[in-house]
């Protein structure tokens, strides 16, 4: 008996807050319920004002109960008190209004089941209040993690800025949660399940390994990892570009798309002109392709660690499409490596002593040449013109931060106007300059995709909804497989001796892939829910967070295929690497203790 005493109060102190907080949920809708029936009951009063004084009273309850036994919030002043008071309120109105949206646009729009929506609505609900009291109401005052500590760490006294940071954390988290359900399948999860635990085993392995006391003798294979790690960014690149030739001559990929801009015409046949052979081109795409698997790694590295960084650009790696797609003369592999170049250089530290003025007239430079390969360049540029202007709203860096919008939409502009008039003394079609071709970039409900005159005004609310879900379906879930594999179809391949059809190959390379397009959203998910609660807040991350926002409130209303989120998937990997880092956090805590044990 007094074992299983012990061993309870060893869980309850180790998951003391989760537990009060589900005890004090369930007596909050006991003292709702007792509220309810008092007032209508007993004293008669009107059905509206007593379903209010309930809910006033409960959650008053809760701010109690909350403050001193869940989160056992020190407040000093009445200042305090009552900002905390306010907070509590408004985000329980909040989660009370996302109740209310859930269950319209699910039961009677989409006509889910009623019961079953609540449910689910329910656990959203208490999920949600839980992480806005533990990062914004009652969270704890606590140092910058040492990992993070750098210039680019959140300035939690900022008040403006944190209001805009607040809003775009709470779209993320909507977002992310609804990126997720549009890649979920129950055989992606249970694979996905599997790939987190061999990573969290991994992980364990490895802090297990640094904080042990035994003599650590190198060997041989241990000397491989060792040179391995420490020049992961050459391994990675050749990897990379090893994997992405080696299916593209396996395979004998031929594919090709109509390319829709004269910079990535004029580089083609650059290329073709000067090595004499169309072979170039893929083995220039495979180096791009490698290139971004490259930039992954040291973007991440920089926001979170090396082996977070390590893992996630592995994953991307060996994705089959991303490798296979190579063989696609298309343009989002060259565009894509001059962005992340770009965003490598606004949020690495190297460059934090780089003269600002230098620093995004390059990144300028840098987003308008990928603007000339593919002309979606100005998303990205939104997405730092916003970031900027949050992150100048004080009033020491408001100059500064209107100096850097107006000199890197200069240099933009310029360059692209330059490289616009220049084609157009060339003699080159102006229709060519851009992208305007309707086909794939207008849907309609009917599924007429020439249509040009869809009129949003006369379409009801359940129509815009269907068209919104059907966009963000195909931008988020979709791979265009027949981009790559479409003389594939319908042959026999030969894998390891033995001939199989081509159509059953492909069902198992969609859902491999599917698996680490969700592994990558999942962890995304992760990362955004608990980064303030993990402590893994970084100012630059919020850029990460305004390109994915950006991309999914664009591509809402324009139809296009699941190649155009080859740039977006991209950063949701990048940011998949804080979902591992929560993990590998935890695992280095319990390796701590464990050693700390041990001694």
């Amino acid at each position: 008996m007094q074992k299983i005493k012990e061993l309870f109060l060893k869980y309850y102190n180790k998951y003391k807050e989760i537990i009060n907080y589900l005890i004090f949920g369930v007596l909050t809708t006991v003292v709702n319920y007792i509220s309810y029936v008092v007032c209508a009951k007993l004293f008669r009063i009107d059905l509206v004002i007593s379903t209010s004084i309930a809910w006033f009273l409960s959650v008053l309850f809760a701010y109690i109960t909350n403050k001193i036994y869940v989160f056992e919030s020190k407040t000093n002043t009445k200042a305090e008190i009552l900002k905390e008071i306010v907070s509590f309120f408004w985000f329980r109105i909040l989660s009370g209004v996302l109740d209310i949206v859930v269950m319209y646009i699910s039961v009677n729009l989409m006509k889910f089941n009623d019961l079953i929506m609540k449910l689910v609505s329910n656990i959203v609900v208490i999920a949600l209040n839980y992480i806005f009291s533990k990062m914004f109401i009652f969270k704890e005052k606590k140092n910058i993690d040492k990992n993070i500590e750098s210039k680019s760490a959140l300035d939690t006294s900022d008040a403006p800025v944190n209001i805009f940071r607040y809003i775009i954390q709470l779209s993320m988290m909507i977002v992310t949660i609804y990126i997720t359900y549009w890649n979920f399948s129950i055989i992606n999860i249970l694979f996905v399940l599997l790939l987190l635990i061999i990573i969290e085993i991994i992980l364990e392995c490895i802090e297990n390994y640094k904080y042990s006391k035994k003599e650590k003798k190198d060997n041989f294979l241990k000397k491989i990892f060792r040179f391995i790690y420490d020049n992961f960014h050459f391994v990675i690149l050749i990897f990379a570009f090893i994997i992405r030739l080696f299916i593209f001559f396996k395979l004998k990929i031929e594919s090709s798309t109509n390319l829709s801009t004269v910079g990535m015409l004029i580089y083609e046949k650059t290329v073709v002109g000067l090595l004499g052979n169309k072979i170039w081109l893929h083995i220039f795409d495979s180096l791009y392709g490698s290139i971004v698997c490259l930039l992954i790694y040291l973007i991440a590295k920089e926001l979170f660690s090396k082996q977070s960084a390590m893992i996630v650009s592995l994953i991307y790696t060996i994705g089959i499409y991303v490798s296979a797609f190579c063989g696609v003369l298309t343009n989002q592999r060259i565009f894509s490596v001059f962005i992340l170049m770009g965003i490598y250089i606004l949020i690495s530290s190297k460059y934090d002593n780089m003269n600002y003025l230098l620093k995004y007239s390059i990144i300028a430079v840098l987003f308008a040449i990928a603007n000339i390969f593919r002309k979606e360049a100005i998303i990205y540029i939104i997405s730092i013109i916003v970031y900027v202007f949050i992150n100048s709203l004080k009033k020491d860096k408001i100059k500064k931060g209107t100096i850097i919008v107006l000199l890197t939409c200069a240099v933009y502009f310029a360059i692209n106007i330059c490289v616009l008039l220049a084609m157009q003394k060339s003699g080159i079609d102006k229709s060519k300059l851009k992208n305007s071709d309707v086909s794939f970039k207008v849907f309609n409900i009917a599924g007429n995709a020439n249509d040009k005159n869809i009129s949003n005004k006369n379409m009801r609310l359940k129509e815009k909804i269907h068209i919104f879900e059907v966009n963000q379906k195909q931008f988020w879930n979709s791979i265009p497989y027949n981009l790559v594999f479409n003389k594939l179809e319908n042959t026999k391949v030969s894998i390891f001796g033995k001939e199989h059809s081509f159509n059953s190959v492909l069902g198992y390379i969609t859902t491999y892939d599917l698996t680490l397009v969700l592994f990558s959203a999942v962890s995304m998910t992760i990362f955004v829910l608990y980064s303030k609660i993990k402590n893994l807040e970084d100012k630059r991350i919020y850029l990460l967070y305004l390109i994915i926002l950006t991309n999914f409130f664009v591509y809402s209303k324009i139809g296009v295929d699941g190649r155009y989120s080859y740039l977006a998937k991209v950063i949701v990997y990048i940011l998949a690497a804080g979902g591992i880092e929560v993990v590998r956090r935890n695992a280095e805590k319990e390796a701590k203790e464990l050693n700390s044990k041990s001694k």
